[in-house]
């Protein structure tokens, strides 16, 4: 029985993670481009493969086919704790898409077996303790997210009254820059409550703006959903 894994959101979600990493790459330091261009090179065609493969997950997984792009993934995550450290607008942007990539196809694997084909299966979500709240223009926020497992990110908000200590659901999606600063992902609504770093899933009306973000994302990196 075959699966069209052209279509299916967390494979194009996976693909528009390398597209950003490839177009960005360039803006990273030559001695990290040179570090991370053995583990980017190969990945545009290892998603390819997936997502042209027209095969269920379970046998994708059998076949071997996405052991090379969750090792990938955990490679480019290992490379985070130097990359954070970039204090360049520009090189931080390409070290959030690195991050993105990294936790996108790290999980990629888990999310296919265990998930549904739906953009709100997509993407990696984690509930997180928020460690800092600055205010940087009228009816915006920048906020500290400790995510635990995921690690802790940087999200712009127009959400008010969001208080240091609050737990919330968070979404890891393509970087991009509000307010002049990187936002790194978006407060979602999911069920109930969890633990810093224990998953969550979008719900609700969040389920249709993280669609939204990742379909913004696609268009702007010529990635077809």
């Amino acid at each position: 029985m075959s699966h069209d894994t052209s279509s299916d959101p967390r494979i194009v979600v996976a693909e528009i993670a390398v597209a950003g990493l490839a177009k960005h790459l360039p803006q990273l330091p030559r001695q990290c481009q040179r570090e991370l261009q053995p583990v980017v090179g190969p990945l545009r065609q290892h998603v390819a493969t997936l997502r042209y493969s027209f095969l269920p997950p379970g046998q994708a997984a059998e076949q071997g086919l996405l052991d090379p792009i969750e090792s990938a993934g955990a490679s480019l995550l290992r490379s985070w704790d130097e990359l954070s450290k970039l204090q360049k607008p520009y090189e931080r942007m390409a070290a959030s898409w690195v991050r993105f990539a990294g936790i996108t196809l790290a999980g990629l694997k888990r999310r296919l077996l265990e998930g549904e084909p739906r953009f709100a299966h997509s993407i990696e979500a984690a509930w997180g303790s928020v460690a800092h709240v600055e205010p940087i223009a009228e009816r915006l926020w920048k906020l500290k997210i400790d995510a635990g497992r995921l690690g802790k990110f940087n999200v712009v908000t127009n959400l008010p009254g969001v208080s240091s200590g609050d737990v919330r659901a968070f979404a890891a999606l393509p970087p991009r820059r509000i307010g002049g600063e990187i936002s790194q992902g978006m407060l979602i609504e999911a069920e109930g409550e969890g633990e810093p770093g224990s998953s969550a899933v979008p719900v609700g009306r969040s389920e249709g703006e993280v669609e939204a973000a990742l379909r913004e994302a696609a268009k702007e990196l010529g990635v077809r959903v």
